[in-house]
Formats: structure tokens, C-alpha cells, sequence
């Protein structure tokens, strides 16, 4: 399958999908957002992925994708 998405559509799919534990000490995931202990779920930053292009945002992607794998 094909899709076409552009950067809003790229952040939307990132924002769905949270990061297994075993990344989220990588930097591009951990300037992303935060883990909260308390509530034991990842947080996206608001503006997170505003100065980034389509392709860093898309290996963000890549990586929550396969940390559950």
C-alpha cells in the first residue's frame, strides 16, 4: 500500500503511536516527549515535531513502529 501524507498527516500517525520503553532514551524520541511515571504513559510535546522535515519525523515513526516488535 501506498499513502501520501504530508506533515500534518506524519505527526498525526506519530502522536498515535507511543514508543516502547526500550527507546525512549534515544534522542530523537526523547526530544519528542517524556514518560510520566506517575500515570505510566508517554507524553508527545505539543509542538514537538514543528522545525522538523517530513523524513526526521517519519524515522521517529519508524522507531516507536519497531520498538514493539
Amino acid at each position: 500500500m501506498r499513502l501520501d501524507l504530508d506533515k500534518k498527516d506524519l505527526i498525526s500517525l506519530v502522536k498515535g503511536t507511543d514508543p516502547n520503553l526500550n527507546v525512549m532514551g534515544d534522542p530523537k524520541i526523547r526530544s519528542c516527549g517524556s514518560y510520566g511515571e506517575t500515570h505510566g504513559r508517554w507524553d508527545w510535546n505539543y509542538r514537538a515535531f514543528e522545525g522538523c522535515s517530513e523524513q526526521e519525523i517519519y524515522e521517529v515513526y519508524q522507531l516507536c513502529k519497531n520498538s514493539w516488535k
